[in-house]
């Protein structure tokens, strides 16, 4: 709940002249987890974030995204269910991504690079992903893929027949805005 809270704060405290775009609610991020008996996908729409830029500008601009761990739905109750065990998130609610400042100037990319601090089980790590650009009439849709180690996080993994999952865990995000973001520019 408190993480809730954070969020609220994180985007009320935002300058008033900012310019904030929100991530649709057809957005989505998912994890795929390893097992030599199985692969899963844990999916979420239920997140909050957006990209906010300086006053007037599309400069200094950072993305923020919080993601509550039970908003994570593989399709089994039990998976999930040991997954909250897991990762702790009566301790750690969420998971919090917030990137370093990057510039929004030519949008005609399709890829470039971003980078900033992943929040999951209490530990903060940076990472870095490439982020791909895809624009229709009605949005600009940014994909993401990256890995993740549950080591680096303190994440116990769980075993099946005495075998632990593994430790790497691929993350993909779907993150749309509605195309006017840029008609501002």
């Amino acid at each position: 709940m408190k993480t809730f809270f954070s969020l609220i704060l994180m985007f009320c405290l935002t300058p008033a002249l900012a310019n904030v775009v929100y991530f649709e609610p057809d957005s989505e991020i998912s994890y795929k987890g390893y097992h030599p008996a199985h692969n899963w996908i844990g999916t979420s729409t239920s997140f909050k974030g957006g990209i906010i830029c300086k006053e007037n500008s599309f400069e200094d601009c950072i993305i923020k995204i919080v993601a509550p761990i039970t908003s994570f739905d593989s399709g089994n109750s039990s998976r999930d269910s040991n997954m909250l065990l897991y990762t702790k998130s009566k301790d750690f609610p969420s998971v919090i991504f917030i990137s370093d400042k990057f510039d929004i100037v030519g949008f005609d990319k399709i890829n470039f690079e971003i980078s900033g601090t992943l929040d999951f089980n209490g530990l903060k790590n940076k990472i870095k992903t490439t982020i791909q650009l895809f624009q229709s009439d009605e949005s600009i849709i940014g994909k993401s893929n990256f890995k993740i180690f549950l080591d680096d996080y303190e994440v116990e993994k769980p075993q099946l027949l005495f075998i632990p999952i593994s430790n790497e865990i691929d993350i993909e995000a779907n993150l749309i805005i509605k195309n006017t973001f840029l008609e501002s520019k």
